[in-house]
């Protein structure tokens, strides 16, 4: 890895550890689903204008679609629900609970992706790595500060850990679909109908 690769691997590192303090940040003012809505909103035009920029083509076909919306749906739901935990835990829970994703990633494709197979001793790892996880958040003192003005709960834990198996799910989704999708009409298209869904459910 070189050193230029190495500074964007540390920066999204930081960039990811930040976005549930961000989300819980903006859920002051606004709903979860709107906060998605919008979150996906810039994505999604960020997407639309650089695909012309770089020549590529955001055009599908009906077989293509089919590949397109599972993922999208699962998406709406994935975000969703991340969104609305972190209305219902604390920030800190829920960045290290969302983090958890690659246990399910690798767990999902053992069973749904050849070549991608979970050995005993990689199943020995993911499960050492994800109890680590859990003895994190269940070590978090109740009385700590500042934990007050930003309770965890076990509501709002478990369904952002539900999440975070949502996103395994949809990464063998997304590497399936690859397969007759460009990866920028699969990152355009789901987020548009993600993002028509958030807004639609933050009107209810």
């Amino acid at each position: 890895m070189t050193a230029g690769a190495a500074a964007l691997a540390v920066l999204c590192a930081v960039l990811w550890g930040g976005l549930a303090v961000s989300v819980r940040y903006t859920q002051e003012s606004l709903p979860p689903m709107a906060t998605a809505g919008f979150r996906f909103a810039i994505a999604t035009a960020l997407l639309g204008i650089t695909a012309p920029w770089r020549r590529i083509s955001l055009a599908v076909d009906a077989r293509q679609l089919l590949q397109i919306v599972p993922v999208g749906l699962l998406l709406f739901v994935q975000i969703g629900t991340f969104h609305f935990g972190l209305a219902h835990t604390n920030s800190s829970h829920g960045s290290v609970l969302i983090g958890s994703y690659p246990v399910f990633v690798a767990l999902a494709a053992h069973f749904a992706l050849r070549g991608d197979r979970v050995s005993l001793p990689k199943f020995a790892g993911l499960m050492t790595a994800f109890a680590g996880l859990l003895a994190i958040v269940a070590g978090a003192s109740p009385h700590a500060p500042g934990i007050s003005a930003d309770p965890a709960t076990f509501r709002g834990d478990a369904i952002i850990l539900f999440s975070s198996m949502l996103i395994g799910i949809n990464t063998v989704l997304s590497k399936r679909a690859l397969v007759t999708v460009g990866v920028y009409q699969l990152l355009f298209w789901s987020n548009v109908l993600a993002t028509a869904l958030f807004f639609a459910a933050s009107l209810t």
